[in-house]
């Protein structure tokens, strides 16, 4: 069960540059590197120091682009993305420990750890 641990970890590490792979990187500033992901779906979000936003986005009217560009930037003031990553890195070797002793604890851990990212996340 070990090896589990030592295979899911890495891709967790790996997981940001496989989501950033196929953006266009538009500009930078204050150390945050903005993309484009060609979808167009209204959407913007973060990873790590990049904020990530859709095709569709762009069509929006300047003011509901600045309301969504305030969400994404107290996502990264607070730090959010850094501590869902954490919270999940310390999920996944728990549970994994736990699916040693009973599966039931095991995907119990894992929703409790879902549920409080997603609580994270709306503060």
């Amino acid at each position: 069960m070990n090896i589990f641990i030592f295979a899911l970890l890495p891709l967790l590490f790996i997981a940001d540059k496989i989501a950033l792979r196929n953006k266009k990187f538009l500009f930078s500033f204050y150390n945050i590197n903005v993309l484009l992901d060609p979808n167009n779906s209204v959407n913007a979000y973060v990873i790590g120091n990049n904020l990530v936003v859709t095709r569709g986005f762009l069509n929006l009217d300047i003011e509901e682009q600045r309301a969504i560009l305030a969400h994404e930037f107290s996502h990264m003031v607070l730090n959010h993305y850094k501590k869902t990553k954490t919270l999940l890195i310390i999920s996944i070797v728990v549970s994994l420990l736990l699916f040693q002793i009973n599966v039931f604890f095991s995907l119990l851990s894992l929703i409790l750890a879902l549920l409080f990212s997603r609580y994270l996340s709306r503060k």
